[in-house]
């Protein structure tokens, strides 16, 4: 038996996790798709349903200033990744941080 309740175990586990888990995580590992292998490249590109809009995690890794901007792109709404295909290249350069990726996927959404 727990002599604490739920809530206070979530409570603590999350702020442990916050302050010394996700921090050494932040300054240890990069991001996968700030410089993505060409092999790596080939393999998403190919599958449009590698991309499912509204039900991804690619909104963890955008600064939050970004957020709300590129919102529409991570929903499958935004009207430059509708004509160019997405990624734009505005979710490209400040979302992933890398213009090469502008229109990789190429399906327009």
């Amino acid at each position: 038996m727990n002599p604490l309740n739920e809530d206070v175990m979530w409570y603590i586990y999350k702020t442990y996790w916050g302050v010394h888990v996700m921090k050494e995580l932040i300054q240890t590992q990069t991001f996968l798709w700030r410089k993505p292998s060409e092999n790596l490249k080939n393999l998403c590109s190919k599958d449009p349903g590698c991309v499912q809009f509204r039900h991804n995690d690619l909104w963890e890794m955008l600064d939050d200033e970004f957020y709300i901007l590129l919102d529409d792109c991570l929903c499958g709404e935004c009207e430059n990744c509708k004509v160019y295909g997405w990624p734009c290249a505005n979710m490209a350069t400040y979302g992933f941080k890398n213009e090469d990726l502008a229109g990789l996927w190429g399906f327009h959404v």
